[in-house]
């Protein structure tokens, strides 16, 4: 089976998550060409896929749209149908048997168009089956569960927002993509239903992603986190760890982890230590920073997370912005999370975090007003107080339960009626998925 992987490359997750899958398939002999824009796509092919750049929104629209809180600025009609147009030029030019999508918006209109059935990759809170809100009751209370009369009325008061965001959602960000959709014939898809497919994988936890119910086309596989072949971080490597201090791994892109390491002493004394994953960032690298601080390009968390010889574990902590991902990796190793959110997305993740007692989470307003002193008081907090990371270790036992997630994911695709289809059958079977959505 051919399969081509459209992503929104602009982020790591959205390449990482199909990767995963795709390194499954391949193995059991399915061909996978990625597509996408952005620098993440080069993860696909350093995996040994074959790429291809279609055009997309850039990453610094992206990033003033999120500071703006402009979404709507993102995607207007006459670019959408552009990015539409890419995709099916690439489609006809391949004639994929199944497209396997990771929040390129563009793809649901172009699948649907070619009669080439798709699968969807998304989190629980993108989706219109999510249980809790982007903004609640709740998640002001920092409640996870309550009872009785209380329960009701939270879960009355989540609904209710949940179909105010539907709305939000519609105008805000799939707006033009739906007025395309329109212009060529296809009805407009609602709300959090737009990027949901005939089979829909959800790469969560339904602990700390729960759903108001799990419809028939999703399925909950578990986290989907990279895993590269990256050696272990060099001060591993070398020894330069002393096993009798904590350790805390600092991940949160690289405009954030500037201005943490430009002050890293107040970030924490030398009684700490921090693993800095700096990414392809030439400025944080140049920086002059204490002994304490060990900075790597790019991390192997598989190899840094991880026990001791004394059975305890070499991370104590993460600082990070919340992505799912990485809030995922941190919790499948039972490591407590400060959180330092930079968008509504990450926003949601970290308010979960703090609901279940498995770290300190705040924003950006936070970070302006209390600077690097209010992410040292979090840090100091997480470290000295043993619930967080008790929590996190329980939590762990959960993350377990679900692991597999890439394994699952392809066994699903492969199940997939259109997976066994005629090529004349496969557009039937696109054209149904098209008018059941």
């Amino acid at each position: 089976m051919r399969i081509l992987a459209l992503c929104n490359a602009l982020a790591l997750a959205h390449v990482s998550r199909p990767l995963e899958i795709a390194k499954i398939l391949r193995r059991r002999g399915h061909e996978i060409v990625f597509a996408g824009h952005g620098k993440y796509l080069a993860a696909a092919r350093d995996a040994g896929f074959a790429t291809r750049e279609l055009p997309y929104v850039s990453a610094e629209r992206v990033v003033e749209a999120v500071r703006s809180q402009r979404m709507g600025a993102l995607f207007p009609a006459e670019e959408a149908d552009g990015y539409v147009e890419a995709d099916l030029a690439l489609c006809r030019e391949l004639e994929p048997d199944l497209i396997l999508m990771d929040n390129r918006l563009s793809a649901v209109v172009s699948a649907d168009l070619a009669g080439i059935p798709r699968v969807s990759i998304m989190n629980v809170h993108m989706s219109s089956w999510r249980r809790i809100p982007f903004v609640s009751l709740r998640n002001r209370l920092k409640r996870a569960h309550d009872s009785g009369l209380g329960e009701r009325l939270l879960r009355g008061a989540d609904w209710l927002e949940n179909r105010i965001e539907a709305v939000f959602y519609d105008q805000v960000m799939v707006g033009g993509f739906n007025r395309v959709r329109r212009r060529r014939g296809l009805k407009p898809i609602r709300g959090g239903h737009f990027e949901e497919s005939a089979l829909t994988l959800f790469p969560d936890v339904p602990e700390f992603n729960p759903v108001r119910r799990l419809p028939a086309h999703a399925r909950y596989v578990g986290p989907l986190t990279w895993h590269n072949d990256l050696p272990a971080p060099r001060c591993m490597r070398e020894g330069q760890l002393d096993p009798d201090r904590p350790c805390v791994y600092l991940t949160i892109g690289s405009e954030g982890l500037r201005e943490l390491l430009a002050d890293a002493g107040q970030l924490a004394d030398s009684s700490v230590q921090i693993v800095a994953a700096t990414g392809a960032d030439p400025a944080v690298r140049a920086m002059s920073l204490p002994a304490n601080v060990f900075v790597e390009e790019f991390v192997n968390t598989d190899l840094l997370y991880g026990t001791l010889e004394n059975g305890r574990p070499r991370v104590n902590a993460i600082v990070c912005h919340g992505g799912n991902g990485t809030v995922y990796q941190a919790l499948a190793a039972g490591v407590p999370i400060v959180g330092l959110a930079t968008h509504e997305e990450q926003h949601y993740g970290l308010k979960r975090v703090e609901q279940l007692g498995l770290g300190i989470a705040f924003g950006r307003k936070v970070f302006r007003r209390g600077g690097v002193a209010s992410v040292r008081k979090a840090l100091v907090e997480v470290l000295r107080n043993p619930r967080y990371r008790q929590n996190a270790t329980r939590f762990a036992e959960t993350m377990a339960r679900c692991a597999g997630g890439a394994e699952k994911a392809a066994e699903l695709i492969e199940r997939h009626p259109a997976c066994h289809a005629e090529q004349g059958q496969r557009i039937q079977i696109g054209k149904k998925v098209m008018a059941t959505m």
